[in-house]
């Protein structure tokens, strides 16, 4: 069997959705790529960490935000590569909030 090189990059999902009464009123998802495109050389695995948080507005208005990110990595890898999308989404959770409500994160 020959050797496999496989180039994969980490993609990432965000999304912000304001709601009225349970109902989306408008709603936003941006993806992006995440780090250099990473040629691996043997079993691939990914990593994916995902966080959301709703935030009640009052009379009936809330806004949800979510972040996910996804990293291809080699299985020694695998612990590092955790703590660095933990790190990544608790980081663009804590941006996001902050910006739909100032000094309330």
């Amino acid at each position: 069997m020959g050797l496999k090189l496989v180039k994969k990059q980490g993609a990432a999902q965000v999304s912000v959705e304001h709601l009225h009464k349970g109902e989306v009123v408008t709603e936003q998802h941006n993806q992006e790529q995440v780090g250099e495109p990473k040629v691996l050389n043997g079993p691939v695995c990914e990593v994916g960490f995902e966080a959301s948080l709703t935030t009640n507005l009052g009379n009936y208005n809330s806004t949800r935000i979510g972040c996910s990110l996804r990293l291809p990595c080699l299985h020694h890898e695998l612990d590092q590569v955790f703590d660095f999308a933990m790190n990544w989404v608790n980081a663009k959770m804590e941006k996001i909030a902050a910006e739909i409500q100032p000094g309330q994160s």
